[in-house]
C-alpha cells in the first residue's frame, strides 16, 4: 500500500524539488503498475488498484505483498553489499532494461527522461558541486550524449538497494519503486 497526500506535504527547505513533481512522481508510479508491471520480464508486484481521495489531493494505491511471492528480504540503506548480493539486482536491471527496449508504450506514459539523478531534476546541486574530477567537468556533455542516445529503453529510474526485495536464499529479486521510470539508457 502507498499514499501520498499533496494536502498535507510540506516542502522542507533543504530539498529543491517541489510537491507538484513528487505527485507527478508518484502518479506515473501508479501508471507503470497500471499500464505496464505486466509487461516487465523482471519481477514486480502486481497492480490491484488506486483511488482519489480527500477531494483529489491525495491518492491511494494497493499492490500485490512481494513476502509471500518468495520476495521477504529487506537489505535496507546499506553499502555494503557484497559482489554476490549485488549480483541479482544487475541481473533484475538487465532483464527489466531488456523486457521494455523500445516499447512505445513506455515511452507515452512514463517520465521522458528516466532516473531522479539527472542533471536537470538536480541542476542545482550539480552546479553547487566542488569537485574537480574528469566526471564532473565533464557531466554536462556526458548528460546530453545520454539523452540524445538513439536506443533508449524504459529504466527503472532509482535501482537502489532499498528498492529491492530480496529472496530468502538472496539469489533472487523482485524490483518496486517506480516514480522515476522513464526513457534512458540502462548506464543510467
Amino acid at each position: 500500500m502507498k499514499h501520498f497526500n499533496f494536502a498535507h506535504e510540506t516542502e522542507p527547505l533543504d530539498d529543491p524539488m517541489p510537491n507538484s513533481t513528487r505527485f507527478s512522481s508518484f502518479q506515473r508510479e501508479i501508471r507503470f503498475y497500471e499500464l505496464l508491471a505486466n509487461a516487465s520480464a523482471a519481477q514486480v508486484p502486481c497492480f490491484i488498484a488506486s483511488k482519489e481521495i480527500q477531494n483529489g489531493n491525495g491518492k491511494v494505491m494497493a499492490m500485490e505483498d512481494l513476502d509471500p511471492l518468495g520476495f521477504p528480504g529487506r537489505f535496507k540503506n546499506r553499502c555494503n553489499l557484497s559482489f554476490e548480493q549485488v549480483l541479482p539486482m544487475v541481473h533484475w536491471l538487465a532483464k527489466f532494461h531488456a523486457g521494455f527496449w523500445r516499447n512505445e508504450k513506455a515511452a507515452e506514459v512514463m517520465w521522458p527522461v528516466g532516473t531522479y539523478w539527472n542533471i536537470e531534476k538536480r541542476k542545482d546541486e550539480f552546479q553547487s558541486c566542488k569537485d574537480e574530477s574528469e566526471l564532473v567537468k565533464k557531466g554536462e556533455i556526458l548528460d546530453e550524449m545520454i539523452h540524445s542516445a538513439k536506443y533508449k529503453t524504459l529504466i527503472h529510474g532509482d535501482g537502489k538497494v532499498e528498492n529491492f526485495c530480496f529472496s530468502a536464499d538472496g539469489k533472487k529479486v523482485a524490483g518496486i519503486d517506480f516514480q522515476w521510470s522513464g526513457l534512458g539508457l540502462d548506464l543510467n
